[in-house]
Formats: C-alpha cells, sequence, structure tokens
C-alpha cells in the first residue's frame, strides 16, 4: 500500500449514514465505496466554492484533487 496515496480519517455514524445513502442518489443500482462519495463530494463543494469565491485557495484546491484523480 502507498502510504502516500491513503490516509485514515474518522467520520461521526450519522456521516456515515449520510454517506451510504447518498451513495445510492448519486448512482442508483451501483455500488460506490464511501470513499469515493467522499471523493466525489469534496469534489463537488470544491468546484461550488471556485464558482462562488474568486479566492485562488479553492481553485488550487479544486484543480489538485482534480489532477490527482485516476
Amino acid at each position: 500500500m502507498n502510504s502516500k496515496k491513503y490516509k485514515s480519517v474518522a467520520i461521526k455514524i450519522g456521516t456515515w449514514n449520510v454517506a451510504t445513502d447518498l451513495s445510492q442518489k448519486i448512482v442508483p443500482n451501483t455500488t460506490l465505496s464511501r470513499s469515493k462519495i467522499v471523493e466525489i463530494a469534496v469534489a463537488r463543494l470544491a468546484r461550488s466554492l471556485t464558482a462562488t469565491n474568486n479566492n485562488n485557495i479553492h481553485k488550487v484546491s479544486f484543480q489538485k484533487l482534480i489532477a490527482n484523480k485516476g
């Protein structure tokens, strides 16, 4: 396992349940990992902040997120 690629985080049970619900709403009839749900949510949040905030901090973070995909 590449230690620079993965990090562990702790989330509340309620957040875990929301991620579970979102997994079925984002892509119905498909199983997505909670990790993938969090990636999608963070990317969407970064995109929305970039669109509403002219500050380059979020734009740079979003660009790094997209560059690291794949």
